[in-house]
């Protein structure tokens, strides 16, 4: 390793409310990398033999290396104190320090980030942590969707954040000064500085003195192979059809290919982007440096040149990734160490400064193992919150930020038993619903609501268990409720039954023949009105008796012709009036007898002929009196005689021609002349 030997002190350190010379550095050790958290293990000699821990915890410490050329500054937490050995002048102590950033991983939650990129949730889980804005500096060039949907889900602030960056290649670093540190985000080469008060280091193979300047002592560079394309696919249900799929090639020819799904994207053009990132990951590292240094400002997330080397094709600008550092002043000690010298060494890791570097995704996603359940959320006032895919919005049980409205989740899908297109079967859970929730591939981003379960609040039907037998689709009227419709089954043996229930209207709509069959009694009770429209045939069957009883009026219309067989006897009884009415010809036929019985006065008006055949005999029964009014010629014919008799008076006409007048008195009065011819007159 190279390094730097002196008997002067070059390792200095103070912590935040402690005299300046509280502590001594015996030695140190750190390890620095992009996108990690520096650790720094410090053993102190302190001639405080009683520290009291809680003035240094989490306390802002500064450490000093005095360098060559400039000093390098790092700044953190006190995260760690122990003593570990002490002696009657000096306490012997082991620190840790950190950044500030190492408090995120303190901090666990589950929450939700909406409509929100990746930048833009780094920024908001730094500020929620008291990560000060001064202290951040948020530099990204590329393109990064908003998130509809992105769950911090049982993990703590530091992984999610980190996950997320990886996941988007988006990096991060710390920058020291004298005065503090600030974390650098970035996502493009030219977000890398130059390494503090460095412009370009000399290659010096490490000699056996003190150096007096600042080099690189050990140098060399390795190459491997890596994938040299990767495909991405992904699926989104707003865009079915849509090929997602994205590619990304380093080199034309023959390739070794990295294939993954899900994605995480929602366009294709994303698919190419993020397919474009996840090669530069898998391939960041294919050619690195490592060597060797004794200048302590060759930090991770910078850049520098390294010139002289004999191997000209090492030579060139590097980009920093990781680097460990040793330091040690045993003087620190007292009389224990006096005498030693000082030592610092440093190792670095770096790529060729043009290689974007992008993280590698190290940080586990958390999985969502098995089903949890949520309650269905919308705005005030409603009882059910959709859109036009039938999706709903929830809140999490473990949710803490949510305020129960139609901001508490994204619009989650519903599973339904059947979905076709436009076709299948639609059940949207109602606002204040239990419903149970399943990830997609675990992955708390993707929720997809499977089911629903009743609670103490929301409970069944029917009251259970002594309804058990009872199986229902039962909805409920909104707004307000108050009313349902409901398809039930009870299979109570015995009494097995099926009940339709509708809350207002039921409309049947059959296309082709339907076919009821009953085995006991029917019974139809309509409260209103009812149309029944038959466009062809109708045959109705009554094997026994039928009883028909309408309340108010009747009327029936038939279009054509209209034919009534009754078998047996017929009787027809109308209270009051009854009104005959036919548009043309009527024919009465009887088999046996037909009799009319008018108990009041009957008027019969014909207005053109009237013809009455009798078979037999005829009889008119008059019992007060009748008149017979021809307006103009009335014929009477018999084929044997005519009798008109009333009380003795007798007028007959026989077929042979004679007419026989009897009475007691006849008048014959004649306004003319009466002339009464014959083959023989005869007067008594």
């Amino acid at each position: 390793m190279a390094e730097m030997t002196a008997v002067e002190t070059f390792l200095l350190f103070e912590v935040q409310g402690q005299a300046k010379d509280t502590f001594k550095v015996v030695s140190v050790a750190g390890t620095e990398a992009i996108s990690g958290l520096f650790r720094f293990e410090f053993e102190l000699a302190s001639p405080d033999h009683d520290l009291d821990y809680q003035s240094v915890l989490g306390k802002k410490g500064h450490l000093t290396i005095k360098g060559l050329d400039a000093d390098r500054h790092v700044h953190g937490l006190v995260s760690r104190i122990e003593e570990v050995g002490r002696n009657e002048d000096l306490s012997r102590y082991r620190l840790t320090l950190v950044p500030s950033l190492w408090v995120l991983g303190l901090r666990q939650t589950s929450r939700i980030f909406q409509d929100m990129s990746v930048p833009e949730i780094v920024k908001k889980v730094l500020k929620d942590a008291g990560i000060p804005t001064s202290e951040v500096e948020l530099s990204v060039h590329g393109d990064h969707p908003k998130w509809e949907y992105c769950v911090q889900y049982r993990e703590s602030d530091l992984a999610f954040v980190s996950r997320l960056m990886e996941q988007e290649g988006i990096f991060y670093f710390f920058k020291h000064t004298a005065s503090g540190a600030v974390l650098r985000i970035g996502d493009d080469p030219s977000d890398h500085p130059v390494a503090p008060d460095v412009t370009k280091l000399p290659f010096r193979v490490a000699g056996g003195m003190a150096a007096s300047e600042e080099t690189v002592t050990r140098y060399s560079l390795s190459e491997e192979v890596r994938p040299d394309a990767f495909a991405l696919k992904d699926y989104n249900f707003k865009t079915p059809a849509v090929d997602l799929s994205g590619s990304a090639k380093d080199k034309p020819g023959l390739t070794t290919e990295v294939f993954d799904f899900p994605g995480e994207y929602d366009s294709a053009s994303e698919g190419t982007a993020l397919a474009k990132i996840r090669l530069q990951e898998l391939r960041a590292m294919r050619r690195q440096g490592t060597g060797e240094t004794n200048c302590a400002r060759l930090t991770p997330g910078h850049t520098f040149e390294i010139g002289g080397h004999p191997r000209k094709d090492y030579n060139g600008k590097y980009l920093i990734v990781g680097a460990q550092h040793h330091g040690s002043q045993p003087q620190a000690l007292g009389r224990e160490g006096a005498g030693s010298a000082s030592s610092y060494s440093s190792s670095f890791t770096c790529i060729p400064a043009d290689v974007p570097y992008r993280p590698p995704r190290i940080t586990p996603r958390p999985m969502a193992q098995g089903a949890q359940t949520a309650v269905v959320v919308g705005p005030s006032g409603e009882e059910i919150h959709t859109d036009e895919h039938g999706r709903i919005k929830v809140q999490f049980h473990w949710d803490r930020e949510g305020k129960k409205d139609e901001n508490s989740s994204c619009w989650i899908r519903v599973a339904q038993p059947w979905a076709g297109p436009k076709w299948g079967s639609m059940f949207i859970p109602r606002i204040g619903w239990e419903v149970v929730v399943e990830f997609m591939d675990g992955d708390p981003d993707q929720p997809l609501v499977t089911g629903s379960v009743y609670h103490a609040d929301n409970p069944p039907p029917y009251s259970l268990p002594g309804e058990k037998t009872k199986s229902t689709i039962k909805s409920n009227s909104s707004k307000g409720g108050d009313g349902s419709n409901e398809l039930r089954f009870e299979d109570a043996k015995g009494s097995e039954e099926i009940f339709i229930h509708a809350q207002k209207d039921l409309h049947i709509d059959v296309e082709n023949d339907e076919g009821d069959t009953i085995g006991g009694n029917r019974t139809v009770t309509v409260a209103k009105d009812e149309s029944v429209t038959i466009d062809g045939n109708r045959t109705e069957k009554v094997a026994k008796n039928e009883t028909i009883t309408v309340d108010g009026a009747r009327a029936e219309t038939v279009a054509k012709d209209e034919t009534i067989q009754v078998d047996g006897a017929r009787t027809m009884t109308v209270a009051k009036d009854e009104s005959l009415k036919v548009g043309e010809n009527r024919t009465l036929n009887i088999s046996k007898e037909d009799k009319v019985s008018v108990g009041d006065s009957r008027s019969v008006a014909i207005g053109k002929d009237l013809s009455h055949q009798v078979g037999a005999n005829a009889q008119y029964q008059v019992t007060k009196s009748q008149v017979l009014d021809v307006g103009q010629s009335f014929s009477l014919s018999a084929g044997k005689e005519i009798v008109f008799k009333v009380g003795g008076a007798e007028l007959i006409m026989k077929s042979d021609g004679a007419i026989q007048l009897k009475g007691s008195k006849i008048n014959l009065k004649a306004d003319g002349a009466i002339s009464i011819k014959g083959s023989k007159v005869e007067s008594n």
